[in-house]
């Protein structure tokens, strides 16, 4: 885990290709390697990437990109003698001034404007049309403004988004244009995006419920909304039941006790519209409190506490 507030500068000094990804070793790096060991975390351009390899005196540090960190970074188009934002993994003891990074980053983005506003600088990214999965697209609603967004590893907070040019603006202040390299950048050039992970999880476990499937159980959910209709219609017979207009399943009450002076009161779960056809049967309303008088298959007669009689459906009543 880390903050998105990047601690040094390094370069690039070596970088070495195969077909089954590529090394990097990254110079300049004396002031996060005091603590370093083979195995550790630290986060490159907002990647998080193991540590294979340093020298503490000299001040240079060997990672491994694979080709999943290849196709969904920019790492692999970085050359000699450019500069990467440097982040060691987040301490107990440090103060948390940025927010949740994960530096997995999810695409990339290109600039397409820098604008200078007083002593800050404006920056406009298009998201890349390069094939990841997710697509890069379909991370536009975790981007609104005010929200979190880390750009090559650093935290930063979004001033304006386009969810129908698939664009996002971030305003550095000059504090932060010395700090990190993307004030550096030009147009055209790409960098790393991570979105923030809290509104992934909330998209998630929110389509889970909607589309009927259990989080964390394979994938974001049940095919064609079912979830989202069984919740709309369970809303609809509740309505409809409320007004009198429903057809709850519910098993008829038992059958009456033997002894006629034995009284039993039963208690409406829905509301009832008597038919106009059938003069017998009673209308009442939700939670109306009756005395049974009879039963008659799968009808009830009662009797209401203003003394009417009929009948009403024994799936409508409960004994209480």
């Amino acid at each position: 885990m880390f903050t998105g507030l990047i601690e040094h500068v390094g370069t690039i000094t070596s970088s070495s290709a195969t077909p089954g990804g590529c090394t990097l070793e990254i110079g300049n790096s004396h002031l996060i390697l005091g603590d370093c060991h083979v195995g550790d975390s630290i986060a490159v351009n907002g990647a998080c990437l193991t540590v294979t390899g340093f020298d503490a005196a000299e001040g240079w540090f060997m990672v491994w990109l694979a080709n999943e960190t290849l196709a969904r970074t920019d790492l692999g188009e970085r050359k000699v003698g450019d500069q990467v934002n440097l982040e060691r993994a987040m301490g107990a003891h440090v103060r948390f001034g940025g927010h949740f990074v994960q530096a997995h980053v999810d695409t990339t983005a290109t600039i397409t404007s820098l604008a200078p506003d007083g002593d800050s600088l404006r920056i406009t990214f298009q998201l890349s049309s390069m094939l990841t999965s997710p697509p890069p697209h379909s991370i536009t609603p975790y981007l609104i403004p005010k929200g979190y967004i880390a750009i090559d590893g650093a935290s930063l907070t979004l001033t304006a988004v386009s969810d129908g040019n698939h664009t996002f603006e971030v305003m550095l202040i000059k504090h932060t244009q010395e700090k990190i390299t993307l004030a550096r950048k030009r147009v055209g050039e790409s960098v790393n995006v991570e979105v923030d992970m809290v509104g992934k999880y909330v998209d998630k476990s929110v389509r889970a419920v909607l589309e009927g499937a259990e989080v964390g159980v394979g994938g974001a959910g049940g095919a064609g909304g079912v979830g989202l209709k069984a919740m709309i219609r369970k809303v609809v017979e509740e309505v409809l039941s409320e007004r009198g207009h429903g057809s709850p399943k519910r098993t008829r009450l038992p059958d009456m006790p033997a002894g006629g002076d034995v009284s039993h009161k039963a208690k409406a779960l829905y509301a009832y519209v008597a038919s106009p056809n059938d003069p017998t049967e009673l209308s009442f309303r939700r939670d109306e409190i009756f005395d049974i008088v009879d039963r008659q298959g799968k009808w009830w007669q009662v009797k209401k506490m203003d003394g009417t009689v009929g009948i009403a459906p024994s799936n409508y009543l409960t004994i209480i």
